[in-house]
């Protein structure tokens, strides 16, 4: 059994990649929303989104100068932050669907590795190799003023 922790890109990459090299894969990720890693559920996609918002209200404000829209107000940021949060749960649940179409076996929990000990979820699991694919976490700068109303994070 080869285990992979963490389901980012990196982690189903590989984990894909072995099963279908005929190994017997378990990739376990600790986040209950599925897998797809930081970029999916808290960085890339989500400020990719909100940039194409953001030059989309600049845009029709401009063509709103030369008649072509009404008003770009009336912005509803949770109403976006929804209708995000729904389209990565879409992506999240077609990147799980094609990992375990690949072979892989998910399971939810947490992974430690302590010396030669693997635990997941604190039940100690054979294997025969481990990758760690854990990924990143995002850090959020101290700069004066970051945190004030109107400034707006991926977590926020």
């Amino acid at each position: 059994m080869i285990v992979v922790i963490g389901g980012g890109p990196a982690g189903r990459y590989a984990a894909m990649r072995l099963a279908r090299a005929g190994k017997k894969v378990q990739l376990i990720e600790k986040r209950s929303a599925g897998v797809g890693g930081q970029c999916l559920h808290q960085g890339c996609m989500i400020i990719c989104a909100l940039n194409d918002v953001a030059r989309f209200i600049q845009q029709a404000r401009v063509f709103q100068q030369y008649g072509f829209l009404g008003s770009a107000e009336g912005f509803s940021y949770p109403v976006l932050i929804r209708k995000m949060q729904e389209i990565i749960r879409i992506i999240a649940g077609v990147l799980e669907e094609e990992t375990i179409q690949a072979g892989v076996e998910i399971i939810r929990g947490s992974a430690e590795i302590q010396g030669e000990t693997l635990r997941i979820d604190g039940v100690e699991t054979p294997y025969e190799a481990v990758i760690v694919a854990s990924g990143a976490h995002p850090r959020i700068p101290e700069i004066s003023g970051c945190c004030l109303p109107g400034v707006y994070t991926a977590h926020t």
